[in-house]
């Protein structure tokens, strides 16, 4: 099991280039680790609060992964459990927050549980959330429920 990542944004301006280039489909693609991704969705979540982000990060997920070459299937690119399950868990942690609290909501996810890559591992077995099934849609969480 790893350990979560406590390594916070260096700065605001960090959390914003990470966050608009996401957003804006200018991020080079090698920087977009896991860090990086919980980054780009708090920030999201954080600094457009009205915006439904159920609906919207998988188009911002898919857009990036189309501007960077890639593609989105059953096989690779957006991935729909684990988008819906990290948003799920971000969103427990940032609730509340203020656009102006991007670090500090980048900094408490990063050193939170989520901070591990393979935390989902705790609630899916891996071959059902690594399936096309649970790529494509929702699939629910095969170990225990989700508890955040």
């Amino acid at each position: 099991m790893m350990k979560p990542m406590n390594i916070s944004p260096a700065s605001l301006s960090e959390v914003e280039r990470i966050g608009e280039g996401f957003l804006g489909c200018s991020l080079p693609p090698h920087e977009f680790d896991h860090r990086a991704h919980l980054i780009a969705v708090t920030y999201a979540l954080v600094r457009y609060p009205e915006l439904e982000w159920t609906r919207e990060l998988p188009r911002a997920i898919a857009a990036f992964n189309i501007a960077a070459g890639g593609t989105n299937d059953a096989e690779s690119g957006y991935h729909h459990t684990i988008t819906m399950a990290f948003l799920g868990g971000i969103r427990s942690i940032t609730a509340g927050t203020t656009p102006t609290d991007a670090v500090a909501a980048s900094d408490a996810v990063l050193s939170s549980r989520l901070g591990r890559r393979d935390v989902l591992l705790d609630y899916w077995k891996r071959p059902t959330l690594f399936s096309p099934e649970a790529r494509l849609q929702w699939v629910a969480p095969d170990i225990r429920p989700l508890d955040w």
